[in-house]
């Protein structure tokens, strides 16, 4: 086999010893005729990665029932006159470093059959620690991968095993447990302090 530098010195050498006008037009010929082949070769790959693409975009998107909305909102803690607090949720128009964030995620079987084994995974938002979350939860300390009770859960730093804290989580998981009737819906929430 030739090697690069090897051609590019036979073509040099090719084109400064063309002899006729005729055999310059047949060579810019011959390269129009590959530079359309090649557009067309690549036409059809680009055609061809599209349509797969749009066919696993319309399973996806066909195969889905659920719906998901998820809103944030700043949470507020209100000491009321009679001496009791009051948790107050205020849409998340402007929020500062230290600000607890609630996020609320409403689920809708938008079907009409039930839905069974669903599950909801949201990661924490950028610049946000986990705080809490309620319901059957479950977090992940290594990117989605695995889940688990936070106080069950370990992480490997500097080569020692150590419990996994707030800090770590990465996402957080419910299971429905029952299945979701055709139009039902519920909603899950999970909390986390701005850094």
């Amino acid at each position: 086999m030739l090697e690069s530098k090897t051609i590019k010195t036979y073509e040099k050498f090719h084109k400064e010893n063309m002899i006729t006008k005729g055999e310059i037009i047949m060579e810019k010929q011959n390269n129009e005729i590959m530079k359309t082949k090649r557009r067309k070769i690549m036409k059809k790959q680009i055609i061809c990665m599209l349509s797969t693409f749009v066919m696993f975009t319309n399973v996806a998107y066909g195969a889905s029932k659920i719906k998901l909305i998820n809103e944030a909102f700043v949470t507020k803690y209100e000491k009321k006159d009679s001496g009791t607090v009051a948790k107050k949720l205020l849409p998340a128009k402007r929020v500062v470093p230290g600000d607890l964030v609630t996020y609320v995620i409403s689920y809708e079987n938008t079907g009409d059959e039930a839905a069974s084994k669903v599950v909801i995974k949201n990661p924490i938002p950028n610049n946000s620690q986990y705080h809490s979350s309620q319901g059957n939860s479950q977090v992940s300390v290594d990117g989605g991968k695995s889940f688990g009770l936070l106080k069950k859960l370990s992480i490997k730093e500097n080569g020692k095993l150590r419990a996994a804290s707030e800090r770590d989580v990465t996402h957080v998981k419910w299971n429905i447990l029952k299945p979701l009737q055709a139009k039902a819906q519920g909603q899950v929430t999970f909390m986390t302090r701005l850094q």
